[in-house]
């Protein structure tokens, strides 16, 4: 099978680590796997032909998409020439299947992007790690304890986290996400969680086939081990229960 995966960053981040595991484990099983990143250089973890990692990466084009971005609230609306050069590398490569993760990041331009698979038969498959793909701005909306994105998002004052902007263009964005990606009709959503498979469900993406694919872990690395009887002392931890919360970088909105 023949697979092109999609994302602003490479073997760096949790979306980044994802893809790594993803795309290594695709190489190991004999498929043909290639991966595009733009945001950042890729870093390279496993022991992989790095031949199969595209980098589009350039300083300039990451400063000039984000100046404007933030300027006019139109993240992933710049890009041009490496979304030009995707869809090039699409259409030589003719893939089975194309898999999105990010396509915000600063590296990718989603209107052309999706204007151009809207009109070929590729199978489309997008994991979705966050919820920015069906709001007209945030990426976490329950942050703000908004619910304005299930019927469509209007003078929205959230400004002040990823992806930040000055003028707000939410109602544009909404419009033009809505748009796009529901006339897709080879789309498959995949969420890591039910929690965000239920939110998705409340979307204008709700009518798209949605599965849940939980994220793995190396559980070489990670298992129960022995009773640490030291750690329950000190927090007295006796007949509790204990939630553990891991994230690459823990924020307010997470």
């Amino acid at each position: 099978m023949k697979i092109i995966h999609l994302n602003s960053v490479y073997g760096v981040g949790s979306t980044g680590r994802i893809l790594e595991a993803i795309h290594s484990e695709l190489l190991n099983l004999g498929h043909d796997s290639s991966v595009i990143t733009g945001r950042s250089n890729p870093r390279f973890n496993k022991d992989i032909n790095k031949d199969s990692v595209i980098n589009l990466y350039s300083l300039s084009n990451l400063l000039n998409h984000a100046l404007y971005g933030v300027m006019l609230d139109k993240h992933g609306l710049y890009s041009n020439n490496n979304t030009y050069k995707i869809i090039k590398i699409i259409q030589d490569k003719q893939p089975d299947i194309i898999h999105l993760h990010n396509v915000h990041g600063f590296y990718l331009n989603y209107k052309l992007l999706f204007e151009y698979l809207n009109k070929t038969s590729f199978k489309v498959v997008w994991t979705l790690h966050d919820c920015w793909s069906y709001t007209g701005y945030c990426s976490y909306y329950d942050y703000n304890v908004c619910n304005k994105w299930k019927d469509g998002c209007s003078n929205c004052h959230y400004k002040n986290v990823y992806p930040y902007r000055i003028l707000s263009n939410s109602e544009n964005n909404y419009t033009l996400k809505k748009q796009l990606f529901v006339d897709n009709n080879n789309l498959s959503i995949i969420t890591p969680s039910n929690w965000l498979k239920m939110q998705v469900k409340q979307s204008f993406l709700k009518d798209k086939d949605i599965k849940v694919i939980h994220n793995g872990i190396d559980l070489s690395n990670f298992y129960k081990d022995q009773i640490n009887e030291d750690l329950i002392k000190q927090y007295s931890l006796n007949d509790k229960k204990v939630l553990l919360s891991v994230a690459n970088v823990f924020t307010k909105q997470k």
